[in-house]
């Protein structure tokens, strides 16, 4: 068990717990079998939900790409709410107290939430094998693909060793030296 890996889901366990969930409700829309709903166990699928594997390309793709981009969709407006109130605009807890607790959670929801983007590396392997290692695929959508699932396998890796969680804290350090 990676310790670092658990550690970066605990701190982000909202956006891990909401990943789970992503992924529960696509397995149930194309029909994967779960093995196990439990949601944030303190393991390698914490953030995670164990399911079938499957053959078929555009379900594994899917598997793969809904729940992160579910996650991206509500998080993406959280933390650039909380960021702008916070580093850009400089907010600061003396002048209205309730207002920057509600930007302190809406960036740490943000926040946790685009950390936990990514599919389990085995699920990201699995798809790059259908695609590009199984049974010839069409040109032009492995041309298209190319970038996602590069994407997903290098985000995966990211996400194995917490490392997407010191990049956040990087952006959140750079926008408020820079800004």
């Amino acid at each position: 068990m990676n310790v670092i890996y658990v550690i970066g889901k605990v701190l982000t366990f909202p956006g891990a717990f909401m990943k789970a969930m992503w992924e529960h409700f696509v397995c149930r829309i194309v029909q994967l079998p779960i093995e196990n709903a439990a949601y944030l166990n303190l393991d390698e699928r914490c953030g995670h939900i164990e399911h079938s594997y499957s053959a078929s390309r555009k379900k594994n793709l899917m598997l793969c790409l809904i729940p992160g981009l579910f996650n991206l969709f509500f998080g993406l407006p959280l933390f650039l709410t909380g960021f702008s109130a916070i580093i850009y605009f400089g907010e600061l807890p003396g002048e209205n107290v309730w207002l920057f607790v509600v930007h302190c959670v809406m960036l740490y929801l943000g926040t946790s939430l685009l950390c936990n983007l990514h599919p389990m590396t085995e699920d990201s392997m699995n798809c790059y094998e259908l695609f590009y290692r199984g049974k010839p695929t069409n040109a032009a959508v492995r041309v298209l693909l190319f970038l996602p699932i590069l994407c997903m396998r290098i985000g995966s890796f990211f996400e194995r060793f917490a490392l997407q969680l010191l990049c956040m804290l990087a952006l959140l350090a750079a926008g408020y030296f820079l800004l």
